[in-house]
Protein backbone atom coordinates (compact mmCIF):
# COMPACT_ATOMS: atom_id res chain seq x y z
CA UNK A 1 0.00 0.00 0.00
CA UNK A 2 1.30 3.22 -0.42
CA UNK A 3 0.05 6.81 0.72
CA UNK A 4 0.33 10.56 -0.73
CA UNK A 5 0.43 13.23 1.36
CA UNK A 6 -2.17 15.67 -0.28
CA UNK A 7 -0.36 19.28 0.35
CA UNK A 8 -1.90 22.19 0.34
CA UNK A 9 -2.20 24.94 2.87
CA UNK A 10 -1.02 24.89 6.42
CA UNK A 11 1.97 22.51 5.87
CA UNK A 12 3.77 23.58 9.19
CA UNK A 13 5.70 20.55 10.38
CA UNK A 14 3.23 17.84 9.08
CA UNK A 15 5.01 16.49 6.40
CA UNK A 16 8.11 16.26 8.18
CA UNK A 17 5.57 14.21 11.39
CA UNK A 18 4.50 11.88 8.74
CA UNK A 19 7.79 11.23 6.78
CA UNK A 20 8.99 8.46 9.30
CA UNK A 21 5.78 6.30 8.76
CA UNK A 22 6.49 3.52 6.39
CA UNK A 23 3.23 3.83 4.65
CA UNK A 24 3.71 7.51 3.44
CA UNK A 25 5.88 7.38 0.60
CA UNK A 26 5.41 10.91 -1.27
CA UNK A 27 3.80 14.33 -1.62
CA UNK A 28 1.52 16.13 -4.41
CA UNK A 29 2.06 19.46 -4.32
CA UNK A 30 0.28 22.05 -4.88
CA UNK A 31 1.20 25.08 -7.12
CA UNK A 32 -1.73 27.33 -5.31
CA UNK A 33 -0.25 27.45 -2.02
CA UNK A 34 3.22 27.84 -2.50
CA UNK A 35 5.55 30.11 -5.24
CA UNK A 36 8.39 28.12 -7.00
CA UNK A 37 11.25 29.35 -4.32
CA UNK A 38 8.89 27.55 -1.19
CA UNK A 39 7.57 24.59 -3.56
CA UNK A 40 11.54 24.04 -4.64
CA UNK A 41 12.13 24.06 -1.02
CA UNK A 42 9.28 21.94 0.09
CA UNK A 43 10.38 19.56 -2.56
CA UNK A 44 14.04 19.01 -1.62
CA UNK A 45 13.34 18.91 2.01
CA UNK A 46 10.40 15.85 1.33
CA UNK A 47 13.18 14.22 -1.03
CA UNK A 48 15.69 14.73 1.96
CA UNK A 49 13.29 12.93 4.34
CA UNK A 50 13.08 10.04 1.94
CA UNK A 51 9.50 10.87 0.27
CA UNK A 52 9.28 11.39 -3.51
CA UNK A 53 7.76 14.39 -4.79
CA UNK A 54 4.58 14.59 -7.50
CA UNK A 55 3.22 18.11 -8.78
CA UNK A 56 -0.35 18.31 -9.12
CA UNK A 57 -0.53 21.06 -12.40
CA UNK A 58 -4.25 22.23 -10.89
CA UNK A 59 -5.66 23.11 -14.50
CA UNK A 60 -9.30 21.54 -14.08
CA UNK A 61 -10.01 24.85 -12.10
CA UNK A 62 -10.00 26.37 -14.96
CA UNK A 63 -11.75 24.70 -17.42
CA UNK A 64 -15.29 24.63 -17.72
CA UNK A 65 -15.00 28.27 -16.33
CA UNK A 66 -16.24 28.47 -12.40
CA UNK A 67 -14.39 31.76 -11.19
CA UNK A 68 -11.84 29.79 -9.44
CA UNK A 69 -8.51 31.47 -8.21
CA UNK A 70 -5.19 30.24 -7.92
CA UNK A 71 -3.21 31.97 -5.48
CA UNK A 72 0.58 31.52 -6.65
CA UNK A 73 -0.09 30.01 -10.55
CA UNK A 74 0.90 33.06 -12.55
CA UNK A 75 4.26 32.78 -10.37
CA UNK A 76 4.27 29.56 -10.77
CA UNK A 77 3.57 30.25 -14.69
CA UNK A 78 0.66 27.89 -14.51
CA UNK A 79 -2.50 30.21 -15.00
CA UNK A 80 -4.51 28.61 -17.92
CA UNK A 81 -7.29 31.11 -18.49
CA UNK A 82 -7.35 30.67 -21.88
CA UNK A 83 -8.22 26.82 -21.73
CA UNK A 84 -10.51 25.77 -24.33
CA UNK A 85 -11.73 22.49 -25.39
CA UNK A 86 -11.14 23.34 -29.02
CA UNK A 87 -7.90 25.08 -28.13
CA UNK A 88 -5.05 24.27 -31.41
CA UNK A 89 -2.58 21.80 -30.61
CA UNK A 90 0.28 24.58 -30.05
CA UNK A 91 -1.78 25.71 -27.24
CA UNK A 92 -1.59 22.61 -25.49
CA UNK A 93 1.98 21.37 -26.19
CA UNK A 94 2.73 25.01 -24.16
CA UNK A 95 0.43 23.82 -21.77
CA UNK A 96 3.06 20.53 -21.36
CA UNK A 97 6.04 22.57 -21.46
CA UNK A 98 4.82 24.96 -18.55
CA UNK A 99 4.11 21.92 -16.96
CA UNK A 100 7.42 20.46 -17.37
CA UNK A 101 9.54 23.67 -16.70
CA UNK A 102 7.82 23.82 -12.98
CA UNK A 103 8.41 19.52 -12.54
CA UNK A 104 12.17 20.37 -13.65
CA UNK A 105 12.80 23.32 -11.80
CA UNK A 106 11.67 21.24 -8.51
CA UNK A 107 13.10 17.63 -9.01
CA UNK A 108 10.14 16.09 -10.32
CA UNK A 109 11.04 13.11 -12.39
CA UNK A 110 7.23 11.70 -12.84
CA UNK A 111 5.02 14.15 -14.42
CA UNK A 112 1.03 14.28 -13.74
CA UNK A 113 -0.25 15.71 -17.39
CA UNK A 114 -2.60 18.89 -16.68
CA UNK A 115 -6.58 18.17 -17.53
CA UNK A 116 -9.59 20.12 -17.38
CA UNK A 117 -12.38 18.91 -15.22
CA UNK A 118 -15.12 16.72 -16.97
CA UNK A 119 -18.80 16.74 -16.33
CA UNK A 120 -19.14 13.31 -18.04
CA UNK A 121 -17.38 10.88 -19.86
CA UNK A 122 -18.80 12.34 -23.24
CA UNK A 123 -18.85 15.86 -22.45
CA UNK A 124 -17.04 18.41 -25.16
CA UNK A 125 -13.60 18.27 -22.72
CA UNK A 126 -12.72 14.81 -22.67
CA UNK A 127 -10.96 15.18 -26.28
CA UNK A 128 -8.86 17.57 -24.43
CA UNK A 129 -8.44 15.56 -21.53
CA UNK A 130 -6.65 12.48 -23.81
CA UNK A 131 -4.64 15.04 -25.89
CA UNK A 132 -3.05 16.38 -22.88
CA UNK A 133 -2.11 12.96 -21.77
CA UNK A 134 -0.99 12.29 -25.09
CA UNK A 135 0.87 15.49 -25.42
CA UNK A 136 2.56 14.77 -22.19
CA UNK A 137 3.81 11.23 -22.84
CA UNK A 138 5.26 12.31 -26.50
CA UNK A 139 7.36 15.06 -24.35
CA UNK A 140 8.07 13.65 -21.47
CA UNK A 141 8.32 9.75 -22.36
CA UNK A 142 5.70 6.89 -21.16
CA UNK A 143 7.53 6.06 -18.09
CA UNK A 144 7.17 10.12 -17.00
CA UNK A 145 3.53 10.66 -17.66
CA UNK A 146 1.11 10.38 -15.64
CA UNK A 147 -2.71 11.24 -16.99
CA UNK A 148 -5.53 13.14 -15.27
CA UNK A 149 -8.90 12.19 -14.96
CA UNK A 150 -10.46 15.05 -12.62
CA UNK A 151 -14.54 14.20 -13.52
CA UNK A 152 -17.85 14.52 -11.54
CA UNK A 153 -18.73 11.92 -9.32
CA UNK A 154 -22.04 11.79 -11.08
CA UNK A 155 -20.04 10.76 -14.88
CA UNK A 156 -19.50 7.02 -12.73
CA UNK A 157 -23.49 6.34 -13.16
CA UNK A 158 -23.48 5.76 -16.67
CA UNK A 159 -21.46 2.24 -16.85
CA UNK A 160 -21.91 2.18 -20.78
CA UNK A 161 -19.94 5.60 -20.43
CA UNK A 162 -17.02 4.60 -18.18
CA UNK A 163 -16.69 1.92 -20.43
CA UNK A 164 -16.41 3.72 -23.50
CA UNK A 165 -13.60 5.93 -21.98
CA UNK A 166 -11.66 2.85 -20.73
CA UNK A 167 -11.84 1.60 -24.14
CA UNK A 168 -9.96 4.73 -25.18
CA UNK A 169 -7.61 5.40 -22.28
CA UNK A 170 -6.36 2.01 -22.13
CA UNK A 171 -4.80 2.65 -25.73
CA UNK A 172 -2.31 5.99 -23.87
CA UNK A 173 1.44 5.43 -23.78
CA UNK A 174 1.62 6.56 -20.37
CA UNK A 175 2.41 5.34 -16.95
CA UNK A 176 -0.55 5.89 -14.87
CA UNK A 177 -3.58 7.72 -14.30
CA UNK A 178 -4.33 10.70 -11.42
CA UNK A 179 -7.97 9.77 -10.33
CA UNK A 180 -10.13 13.17 -8.92
CA UNK A 181 -13.12 12.94 -8.37
CA UNK A 182 -15.46 15.81 -7.76
CA UNK A 183 -18.48 14.90 -5.28
CA UNK A 184 -21.62 16.42 -5.86
CA UNK A 185 -21.97 17.35 -2.05
CA UNK A 186 -19.24 18.67 -0.14
CA UNK A 187 -20.57 19.15 3.29
CA UNK A 188 -18.83 17.54 6.61
CA UNK A 189 -19.15 14.69 7.63
CA UNK A 190 -19.38 13.17 3.71
CA UNK A 191 -22.26 12.16 2.41
CA UNK A 192 -22.25 8.46 1.44
CA UNK A 193 -21.89 7.31 -2.00
CA UNK A 194 -24.29 5.60 -4.35
CA UNK A 195 -23.40 2.48 -4.29
CA UNK A 196 -23.64 1.64 -8.10
CA UNK A 197 -21.29 4.70 -8.43
CA UNK A 198 -18.63 3.83 -6.57
CA UNK A 199 -19.42 0.24 -7.68
CA UNK A 200 -17.98 1.83 -10.76
CA UNK A 201 -15.65 4.00 -9.94
CA UNK A 202 -13.69 0.38 -8.53
CA UNK A 203 -14.40 -1.34 -11.30
CA UNK A 204 -12.72 1.30 -13.38
CA UNK A 205 -9.82 1.09 -11.05
CA UNK A 206 -9.80 -2.42 -11.68
CA UNK A 207 -9.67 -2.14 -15.43
CA UNK A 208 -6.66 0.25 -15.49
CA UNK A 209 -4.66 -1.43 -12.81
CA UNK A 210 -5.32 -4.81 -12.63
CA UNK A 211 -6.23 -5.47 -16.41
CA UNK A 212 -3.74 -3.03 -18.27
CA UNK A 213 -1.13 -2.69 -15.95
CA UNK A 214 -1.90 1.26 -15.38
CA UNK A 215 -0.71 2.81 -11.67
CA UNK A 216 -3.85 4.53 -10.56
CA UNK A 217 -3.54 7.45 -7.86
CA UNK A 218 -6.04 8.48 -6.16
CA UNK A 219 -6.22 11.99 -4.90
CA UNK A 220 -8.26 13.45 -2.23
CA UNK A 221 -9.52 10.01 -1.64
CA UNK A 222 -9.93 9.59 1.99
CA UNK A 223 -11.38 6.62 3.67
CA UNK A 224 -13.32 5.84 0.13
CA UNK A 225 -9.62 5.81 -1.36
CA UNK A 226 -9.22 1.98 0.55
CA UNK A 227 -11.80 0.45 -0.62
CA UNK A 228 -9.69 1.53 -4.05
CA UNK A 229 -6.40 -0.29 -3.06
CA UNK A 230 -8.98 -3.04 -2.62
CA UNK A 231 -9.66 -3.02 -5.98
CA UNK A 232 -6.48 -2.39 -6.91
CA UNK A 233 -4.94 1.45 -7.21
CA UNK A 234 -1.28 1.41 -6.62
CA UNK A 235 -2.15 4.76 -4.55
CA UNK A 236 -4.16 7.31 -2.48
CA UNK A 237 -3.86 10.55 -1.50
CA UNK A 238 -5.41 12.50 1.65
CA UNK A 239 -4.48 15.76 3.53
CA UNK A 240 -4.62 16.84 6.61
CA UNK A 241 -8.08 19.09 6.13
CA UNK A 242 -11.53 18.70 4.59
CA UNK A 243 -10.36 20.06 1.59
CA UNK A 244 -7.30 17.79 1.25
CA UNK A 245 -9.45 15.07 1.71
CA UNK A 246 -12.36 15.44 -0.89
CA UNK A 247 -12.15 16.67 -3.96
CA UNK A 248 -14.15 20.10 -5.26
CA UNK A 249 -12.85 22.79 -7.43
CA UNK A 250 -15.48 24.90 -4.97
CA UNK A 251 -12.34 25.11 -3.13
CA UNK A 252 -10.81 27.60 -5.03
CA UNK A 253 -13.62 29.75 -5.79
CA UNK A 254 -13.18 33.23 -3.96
CA UNK A 255 -15.90 33.61 -1.26
CA UNK A 256 -16.97 35.93 1.35
CA UNK A 257 -18.17 36.61 4.75
CA UNK A 258 -17.58 33.21 6.76
CA UNK A 259 -19.27 30.90 9.47
CA UNK A 260 -18.32 28.72 12.66
CA UNK A 261 -16.30 25.41 11.70
CA UNK A 262 -18.26 22.31 11.77
CA UNK A 263 -17.68 20.11 14.54
CA UNK A 264 -15.34 17.63 13.37
CA UNK A 265 -15.26 13.97 14.40
CA UNK A 266 -12.52 11.54 14.52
Amino acid sequence: MTMHVQHGYGQGDRIAALADHSVVHSVILSPTDQGPRKLLETSIDCQDRGLSVLLDPQSYIYAPDIGAVARNHEENDLEFIGMNWSQPPTSTMDMIARVGLLNDAIGGSIRIAPSPLQSSFADVWTPLSIQLARAGSDAWGREKTIATLAIEESAFSDRAQVDAWLDVATTLEVRGFYLLVQRSNTSYPPVPWAAETLANVMSAIYVLTELNDYEVHWGYSDLEGLLGLAAGATAIATGWSHGLRQFSTSKWVPRTGGRQPAMRYP
